[in-house]
């Protein structure tokens, strides 16, 4: 059991209940992890750096219309790729929706947008679902954007401190 990994892992910590939860979650926080691969050193990327192979080629799993797709970066190839990194409690991120639905709409052939709400938002599956249906009911907005939740893996490329926060990923990567 879990209390049983705790107290043989962390003998010298008689630990509470709380503290318990709090190793276990960072014992176990990568478990939802949306990729195949997750290298072990993650580079954090700076303007005019190319991307990888290893994340060019890395599988995420995003929320598309309410189903689950898998993609790579690497499928947007000759796209012009911008990443929008928000959270539930960023009102100017969720209200920047309509208008990034906009320009994926109006450039179709050219740019992908894919929105990204990073791991350490802290936000859950069941908070975002709340916070999007209180758009749609009150402003009649439905996302139609593809987005990732509790993504691990690009915040360690592109770390930010700022919500929104785009990373423009031009034709050459």
């Amino acid at each position: 059991s879990f209390n049983r990994l705790v107290t043989q892992s962390f003998p010298y910590l008689k630990p509470a209940l709380c503290l318990k939860v709090f190793v276990g979650v960072i014992l176990f926080s990568n478990l939802h992890a949306q990729t195949t691969l997750v290298p072990k050193d993650i580079e954090p990327l700076r303007i005019g750096d190319t991307i990888p192979e290893v994340l060019w080629n890395m599988k995420f799993t995003a929320n598309s219309h309410g189903d689950s797709k898998t993609f790579q970066l690497k499928d947007y190839q000759g796209k012009l790729l911008l990443l929008d990194f928000w959270a539930t409690w960023c009102a100017s991120c969720i209200n920047g929706f309509p208008k990034m639905e906009e320009l994926q709409k109006a450039y179709v052939n050219e740019l992908k947008i894919i929105l990204v709400n990073a791991q350490q938002s802290n936000d859950s599956y069941a908070r975002v679902q709340k916070v999007l249906e209180h758009y749609r009911s009150t402003y009649g907005y439905e996302i139609g954007l593809d987005y990732l939740l509790a993504d691990s893996i690009l915040q360690q490329y592109f770390p930010h401190k700022i919500l929104p926060h785009l990373i423009w990923i031009d034709k050459d990567r």
